[in-house]
């Protein structure tokens, strides 16, 4: 990014933003899994073949995706602050 002043770099205070959104967002996605996971689990109210394969297919297919999601999630989140502090390190030389 250019500044009035003719510097290029990084805006560190808007990229600090994104990097605590997305470690925001990874929480509550987590959140939401663990929550629904644990009504699954512990729900009397609904049973049958419909809720077998639908918990076969969340616990198979769905929560691993998401994990792998929120994972990817966190490792950008690294890279981002990875990234700022390379950019205050260059900035400071």
């Amino acid at each position: 990014m250019e500044f009035g002043n003719g510097f290029f770099g990084m805006d560190i205070e808007g990229m600090s933003k994104v990097a605590g959104s997305l470690d925001t967002e990874a929480d509550h996605i987590t959140t939401v899994l663990n929550q629904l996971s644990e009504a699954l689990t512990t729900s009397p109210a609904w049973k049958g073949p419909d809720r077998d394969n639908f918990v076969k297919i969340w616990n198979g297919t769905f929560m691993p995706a998401m994990r792998i999601i929120v994972n990817d999630i966190r490792n950008t989140t690294t890279q981002v602050r990875h990234s700022i502090q390379v950019q205050i390190n260059a900035s400071r030389t």
